[in-house]
């Protein structure tokens, strides 16, 4: 299949997900967004993985650190000190946490991005839905970490005789099920005022597992009456595409895990189609289109920093559109 075919499809009323992460995009997405294909940022970043950097604005091949002392992939930082930012880009900000500087930024130079948590309150009473069902049925795949008030992470355990546990360290916290649903609702809500811009205290959350969060794109789209089809498309990045479809034992698990969800969900929510389809299209070739020096990782801020870049950028995208691509179907 070709971009030109993927946007068609988009405009027909098919969902289309890029699901990237808070920080410095890539090219890649870049070019998909410019496509007009929508793009969600998921504020949390998994273990160490060293592509978004949100503590970090990327220009020009260099890093430079704008939330000095904290973790590289921790995306809940508050307190930019703008005189960090290089000039040529502070004009552009006046932004004061690391989703709301990333977030804003990018929507500069592409036309629909948000992020996952605004997606996903504004779907809510399904969210809610699901989340009810499933923690019913299959509350050991809803949640893989818990993230106290102040940003400490703990590593879910276990879902066992009424009591979730996360650990970090030698250090456990346990919440029972009764209250699991106001805390994920609460940490929702928290995350897409940040979006916002706006001030806000923080509060405790949890974050949600891959397979759960694929299950929602799966399941959102078709309460939508304008997105009533059985499939779903995922413009999937290197790791994506590890973990869902290439690595045997960790992908068998996963879409095992994705199928097991949904059937429970069916359940509680029966109009939901039951031949569904997942379908994956890698990103990785795509990036090879842009006019730009292969070692250097271009993020939005040299696309807002160089306007005739932006535009190259854009023209390219635009002249590409029957670039193929591979896909693979996971359900």
């Amino acid at each position: 299949m070709t971009l030109a075919d993927l946007q068609s499809w988009y405009r027909q009323g098919y969902p289309f997900f890029r699901t990237a992460h808070i920080g410095n995009v890539n090219l890649s997405t870049i070019i998909l967004g410019k496509l007009g294909f929508p793009l969600t940022l998921h504020e949390d970043i998994p273990g160490d993985f060293p592509g978004y950097m949100p503590a970090f604005l990327k220009l020009k091949g260099k890093t430079y650190c704008l939330f000095p002392d904290s973790n590289r992939n921790t995306p809940l930082l508050s307190g930019l000190n703008l005189s960090l930012v290089p000039e040529t880009i502070r004009n552009h900000c006046n932004y004061h946490t690391s989703i709301d500087l990333h977030l804003n930024t990018l929507k500069q130079i592409v036309p629909r991005v948000e992020t996952w948590a605004t997606y996903l309150t504004s779907n809510i009473e399904v969210v809610t839905r699901c989340l009810e069902a499933l923690l019913k049925t299959q509350p050991a795949a809803l949640f893989t970490a818990y993230i106290t008030e102040d940003g400490r992470k703990y590593i879910f355990r276990s879902a066992d005789t009424g009591i979730f546990i996360f650990e970090r360290d030698d250090e456990q916290i346990k919440i029972t099920y009764d209250v699991i649903l106001d805390i994920c609702l609460r940490y929702l809500d928290f995350l897409q005022i940040l979006a916002q811009g706006k001030q806000v205290a923080p509060v405790a959350g949890l974050i949600m597992s891959v397979p759960f969060n694929l299950v929602l794109s799966i399941v959102i789209p078709q309460t939508n009456l304008t997105h009533h089809t059985n499939i779903t498309f995922h413009f999937c990045g290197e790791r994506m595409f590890h973990y869902m479809l290439q690595e045997p034992n960790e992908s068998e698990y996963n879409q095992k895990i994705v199928a097991a969800l949904y059937a429970s969900i069916l359940k509680a929510i029966p109009d939901l189609r039951q031949d569904i389809r997942l379908i994956f299209v890698p990103t990785t070739n795509i990036a090879d289109l842009a006019p730009t020096p292969k070692d250097i990782d271009v993020s939005q801020y040299d696309c807002i920093e160089n306007p005739t870049l932006n535009r190259a950028i854009t023209t390219l995208a635009e002249d590409n559109r029957n670039l193929r691509l591979f896909s693979f179907t996971a359900l």
